[in-house]
């Protein structure tokens, strides 16, 4: 071989071999084939992931947040194995339900990882935010618990991609999923927002058990709206109803709504 043909070999051999992006999203080194097989060993196990296992998956999370700044186009993918993360858990007990995550078990840990982790790729890209709200959030037939752990991401979050989406599964018959979905609106300084809790305040009334108003109450504890706006005029009819109500409770949970009221507007 002739020193000629050895340097023309050596220039070329890097176009014969597979990139290493290829062969990372297709290899069992992959980020999200590995956070795939930890979540799927939960779901076979029938209790909380050791300090061990648990422990693997700060380090995993952090290799998704690098993917995703280096392979974009794959955002949606990560985004769906977080949501998972978000919303795994053991598998079910011989006999009976799930209950409610205990706070401070590994299991509310590991979901609230997934959580945070799902956040922070949203805030940084909008198609994951649009997938997760219109194949998810606003989807009667994706699995509940996705579907409640979308909303609680949502959390703090006001991304305008998600809003309609919020609206919709605050609506749904399943009261768990309406209560996150409430808690991720709660704060959002948006007409539209407050017009649709002020409704869900008075469906309430007349469906006692529908929401939880304490949120609504949150709500505008938090923010304010705009005076002369719609939003306004239906919160001042509401808390003056409730003022001049002859019921003290609700003449008291009125009172709580008005911090959210342009003064002398009541």
């Amino acid at each position: 071989m002739t020193l000629r043909l050895a340097w023309w070999l050596l220039a070329l051999a890097p176009a014969l071999l597979p990139s290493p992006a290829a062969g990372q999203s297709r290899g069992r080194g992959d980020p999200v084939a590995r956070l795939e097989r930890w979540i799927r060993e939960l779901g076979r196990s029938r209790s909380d992931p050791t300090p061990e296992e648990e422990a693997e998956l700060h380090p995993l999370c952090a290799d998704l947040m690098l993917l995703h700044a280096a392979a974009p186009e794959r955002g949606v993918e990560i985004g769906r194995v977080l949501l998972d993360l978000a919303a795994a858990r053991p598998a079910r007990p011989s006999f009976g339900e799930h209950g409610p995550v205990v706070p401070g078990t590994p299991t509310a840990r590991l979901q609230a990882l997934g959580r945070k982790s799902l956040a922070r790729v949203l805030t940084a890209d909008e198609q994951v935010a649009r997938w997760m709200a219109g194949n998810v959030l606003a989807r009667r037939s994706a699995e509940l618990p996705q579907r409640v752990a979308a909303a609680l991401t949502l959390e703090g979050q006001y991304l305008p991609p998600s809003r309609l989406a919020l609206f919709a599964a605050a609506i749904d018959p399943q009261r768990e999923l309406r209560d996150a979905a409430m808690g991720a609106l709660v704060g959002w300084d948006d007409g539209a927002v407050h017009r649709f809790l002020v409704e869900q305040l008075r469906r309430n009334e007349s469906e006692p058990g529908w929401i939880a108003p304490r949120e609504v109450r949150r709500h505008f504890g938090r923010v304010q709206v705009e005076l002369a706006s719609e939003a306004a005029r239906q919160l001042v009819d509401h808390v003056r109803a409730a003022l001049l109500s002859t019921d003290w409770r609700r003449a008291y949970r009125g009172l709580q709504l008005a911090p959210g009221l342009p003064d002398g507007e009541v």
